[in-house]
């Protein structure tokens, strides 16, 4: 009810406030109160967050859309309503107040801030010094659920699992040492790719980069996420 009453006043409670500067002033306190209501813990608690999860109905793994949300739904929401409510781009969009409270953001822009202070010449490579052979190791994802043979086109967000069930053709079903579909690689892929890196590339220094478990983040608990750090751990080791 409260909600109501806040757009009610945003929408209709400025008339013959006199100046813009005051009308802005009016905006901003308004759609920066909802923004504050609609983060109340309670109302996220007992309204918001309910209603979200039921829309997981919508999206085909619906279990593990709601455990997604159990892990990450606060802080998607809490963003959402940092970006999209705003009070500066609201009141902006509303014409309420001026269109320099809230600007777009140019990746070009961004980009061509960034490389603004880029030195025009590259300095020459210091020569007379000691090199090294550096790899650099990220994003392994090592799946601990994968199962050869399963069905790598199950339509979910990740396959080549028991749960994924079995594949209607052949050429469907997960490989020996992975899938170019939505897959992880299974953990003796990771141990021949380091045993590869060791003998072939034999580097001085390894930057391990970390992002180990696997993309199936509704299985998530205190041991997916350890248990692929502690076993890549003891290959590295070997």
């Amino acid at each position: 009810m409260k909600i109501i009453v806040f757009l009610f006043f945003l929408l209709f409670g400025w008339k013959g406030r006199g100046e813009e500067k005051d009308l802005c002033k009016f905006c901003l306190e308004k759609v920066k109160t909802i923004q504050k209501y609609l983060q109340e813990e309670k109302i996220c608690r007992d309204y918001i967050f309910p209603v979200a999860k039921e829309l997981c109905i919508l999206y085909p793994n619906k279990e593990a859309c709601k455990s997604v949300f159990s892990l990450h739904g606060a802080l998607m929401y809490w963003n959402m309503i940092g970006k999209y409510l705003n009070p500066n781009r609201i009141c902006s969009l509303m014409k309420m107040c001026p269109s320099s409270h809230w600007t777009k953001s140019s990746i070009k822009e961004y980009i061509r801030e960034i490389l603004a202070d880029k030195p025009k010449t590259q300095s020459e490579n210091p020569k007379g010094h000691e090199t090294y052979i550096i790899t650099h190791i990220t994003d392994i994802h090592a799946d601990f659920g994968y199962e050869l043979g399963a069905n790598a086109k199950c339509g979910l967000e990740v396959c080549c699992q028991k749960e994924s069930g079995k594949p209607k053709k052949q050429d469907d079903a997960a490989k020996y040492w992975g899938t170019n579909e939505k897959c992880d690689i299974p953990l003796r892929t990771v141990e021949a790719g380091l045993k590869f890196i060791s003998k072939e590339i034999k580097p001085g220094i390894i930057l391990w980069g970390g992002d180990n478990n696997g993309h199936d983040i509704w299985n998530n608990n205190r041991t997916m996420q350890t248990k692929p750090t502690h076993e890549i751990t003891k290959l590295f080791e070997k």
